[in-house]
């Protein structure tokens, strides 16, 4: 405008993308608990990339979005133009904070394009393409396979190679049983796929007792990796161990 400031589509657009927040934030929660592909570092291939019950680029997109609310209301109270309140904390409690502030983000250009990216890099993170299940590399060219869930048989987008689905799935679960993962990636969906449900903390009391033993650990974080099919064994034998009753013991003896 000539005055300076944004015009009223503009913050019109930013105003409605902030108020997008709340469900942007929750359709990132849903897509980093979805299974991704990522290698581990130094294991053996094994047949290709696994899945692990995480996002990275997800979670840094996460980061990215509230860091930039942050830093956004920060701003624009030590600039004076918005009243000096202590600020909340989380990315919804923001978004809705900048909202009530539009009128002085008019005049915050390089705050406002700040918002528009971190929040289209958001939707990018999340709009994803129609579901499809990841069977592994294929054996002749190494092209990663993926198919509708519901598909009996597929075939190699590159090389045409013919594989059977469920076959082509227990290979894949199999071959992820050799891999290292952390206690919170098993937690978060890798025993799922094998029909178990494993909680994180019964899996860090499973190595405090000894009765799991950790193969290395994370760089980033420094946590323990496990091998899954140890994790795996562990679960499936307590979920089926029955208590004895010391009827049952007499009558033993």
């Amino acid at each position: 405008m000539a005055d300076g400031l944004r015009c009223a589509p503009c913050t019109d657009h930013l105003a409605s993308e902030l108020a997008d927040v709340p469900s942007l934030v929750a359709e990132l929660d849903i897509t980093r608990a979805r299974l991704d592909r990522i290698a581990e570092p130094g294991a053996p291939r094994g047949g290709g990339e696994v899945p692990l019950g995480y996002r990275p680029t997800v979670a840094e997109v996460s980061d990215v979005l509230g860091m930039t609310l942050t830093s956004a209301a920060r701003d624009l109270a030590l600039s004076g133009r918005a009243p000096h309140v202590d600020l909340p904390s989380q990315p919804i409690q923001l978004a809705a904070w900048l909202l009530d502030q539009r009128e002085a983000l008019r005049s915050e250009h390089r705050v406002a394009d700040e918002l528009h990216y971190a929040i289209r890099v958001t939707r990018l993170a999340i709009d994803r393409p129609p579901e499809r299940v990841y069977l592994g590399p294929c054996d002749r060219c190494d092209h990663d396979l993926y198919t509708a869930p519901a598909a009996r048989a597929t075939h190699c987008g590159q090389c045409q190679a013919p594989y059977l689905v469920e076959q082509r799935r227990r290979w894949l679960l199999h071959s992820l049983r050799e891999h290292l993962a952390t206690a919170v990636e098993i937690s978060q969906g890798i025993g799922e796929l094998y029909g178990q449900r494993i909680n994180r903390k019964t899996i860090h009391v499973w190595h405090h007792r000894e009765r799991l033993v950790a193969h290395g650990y994370a760089r980033d974080n420094r946590q323990p990796l496990f091998r899954i099919g140890d994790v795996l064994d562990l679960a499936e034998r307590s979920a089926t161990r029955q208590p004895t009753s010391k009827f049952a013991t007499t009558l033993a003896r």
